[in-house]
């Protein structure tokens, strides 16, 4: 809570408390040693607070965690994207290559099929 805000658990009313503190308790009677039933109920009432104050410490960074996961996520999901269109890219330029190859392949059994008829006539001759 903030400096300057109303303290709704002390005892006598509400006060305003310093940074850090959620009420009053921990301003008076700190070290009561008695225990007295209004000591005891400070005690717990400073221990719960401890304890909201750790769960709250908790929670900022728990939350804190979850918006650097939700930025690892977006990146790896734009790095994935990147990599699928690169495999997409890559595979269609492997058809390409390949139908290149094909041509090719065709081509060069055209010229061996010339290069053996030219032979045959050569022979003749």
């Amino acid at each position: 809570m903030d400096e300057g805000r109303e303290c709704l658990f002390a005892l006598s009313g509400r006060v305003e408390f310093p940074k850090h503190d959620f009420s009053g308790f921990r301003l008076k009677d700190r070290f009561d040693d008695r225990n007295t039933r209004e000591s005891l109920l400070r005690k717990r009432v400073i221990y719960l607070e401890d304890l909201v104050k750790e769960l709250m410490a908790r929670l900022k960074f728990m939350g804190k965690d979850s918006e650097i996961m939700k930025a690892n996520t977006e990146v790896l999901k734009k790095n994935y994207d990147d990599l699928k269109n690169k495999v997409c890219a890559n595979e269609k330029k492997m058809e390409d290559d390949e139908d290149h190859l094909r041509k090719i392949s065709e081509k060069q059994s055209h010229w061996k099929m010339d290069q053996d008829q030219q032979e045959v006539v050569l022979k003749r001759l």
